[in-house]
């Protein structure tokens, strides 16, 4: 989902550098039960490149992959 939104950065010179994501893996019954991601984002981007990234996430084929098999949580921390 990083690499996504970074190729989206990129490509349209907004400054993401320093953002870090957080996974925790929730399991029950020895399953993966549920995934919890965490962005936690730098810089102030307006609302509109915001929610431009936040899509761009949602694209990943990774993510698209995976949430078919296990509930992924996705938060985006933006410094206020």
């Amino acid at each position: 989902m990083m690499v996504v939104m970074g190729r989206v950065a990129l490509r349209d010179g907004l400054d993401i550098q320093g953002a870090t994501a957080t996974l925790r893996a929730e399991m029950a019954a020895h399953r993966l039960a549920r995934i919890a991601v965490r962005f936690q984002m730098p810089g102030k981007l307006s609302e509109a490149d915001r929610a431009k990234l936040e899509q761009a996430s949602e694209t990943c084929p990774i993510h698209h992959a995976l949430k078919l098999a296990v509930p992924i949580a996705v938060e985006f921390a933006w410094p206020t």
